[in-house]
């Protein structure tokens, strides 16, 4: 991830995309509302099955969400386009970003997993593959969420600057362009089929027939509305097969920038 991101100048485009396991560990210094941080497992993660005390899983090796915005997103310049694709489950807030937008209505088409089930122990004995079928289209419902900081216009330190907390003349407008697409909100789980991830799969699917239909690319809206679908088809199939308890992931856009701004942004890599 370093390496990635070291050499950064402005005007350039990034790409981080991660397709494996991903899970939550508690928070310990008030920086997640909903008191945990969000972790993705590498290669070489250490996990040996067991909970501590605190019924934690005892792993070594993940990676914390702060982790990923330290490294990805802090150090960028000015100028610089950085785009995440985060395809594991407890994934919406992954990046850190202070912005985030979900459509809110796909959880309600299907069953819920009850406050009181444990979504990983849904799985624990394995699933089958599964494959989406046709949908039709669907009447988005969004959501926004975001700081008390959108109130004003976004700004940065200068690499000289103190740090402040309202724009004064040493701030510079920020102009990174840093979003993360997430195959699901925190709390929830997602599924996956012998081609692996059902985010990525429905990158590769739905932005280039857009592009080859409409001739241009969708906005980051029009894009979040096609994953939205795509997820939602291959959940009904699972749902169809496997539990009654299945849930919709819900596909999440954070930003660095404000959510308005972004929306209506033509999508590009």
């Amino acid at each position: 991830m370093e390496d990635l991101v070291k050499d950064a100048r402005p005007g350039d485009h990034l790409v981080f995309a991660f397709s494996g396991h991903g899970s939550q560990t508690e928070n310990y210094d008030g920086t997640e509302l909903d008191g945990k941080d969000e972790l993705i497992w590498p290669c070489d993660v250490e996990y040996d099955g067991y909970e501590d005390e605190n019924d934690q899983p005892v792993m070594s090796n993940y990676i914390k969400d702060d982790e990923l915005k330290e490294i990805l997103v802090d150090s960028l310049p000015q100028g610089v386009h950085f785009t995440a694709i985060l395809d594991a489950c407890h994934s919406g807030t992954g990046l850190d970003l202070p912005n985030e937008f979900s459509d809110e209505s796909v959880s309600s088409i299907l069953s819920p997993i009850s406050p009181s089930q444990d979504p990983q122990s849904v799985f624990a004995a394995g699933i089958p593959s599964v494959k989406a079928k046709g949908l039709g289209p669907l009447n988005m419902n969004y959501a926004m969420h975001g700081t008390a900081e959108d109130d004003i216009p976004r700004f940065c330190n200068t690499p000289d600057s103190p740090a402040f907390d309202l724009p004064s003349t040493m701030a510079v407008l920020e102009t990174r362009s840093v979003t993360s697409w997430s195959a699901c909100s925190d709390r929830q789980i997602v599924l996956e089929n012998g081609k692996g991830g059902i985010l990525v799969q429905a990158f590769a699917k739905e932005l280039p027939t857009f592009i080859e239909a409409n001739g241009r690319h969708p906005t980051h809206r029009e894009l979040l509305e096609r994953l939205s679908q795509a997820l939602l088809k291959s959940a009904r199939e699972a749902r169809r097969k496997l539990l009654e308890s299945i849930e919709c992931p819900k596909p999440q856009l954070g930003g660095l920038r404000k959510i308005e701004v972004i929306l209506d942004e033509e999508f590009t890599f």
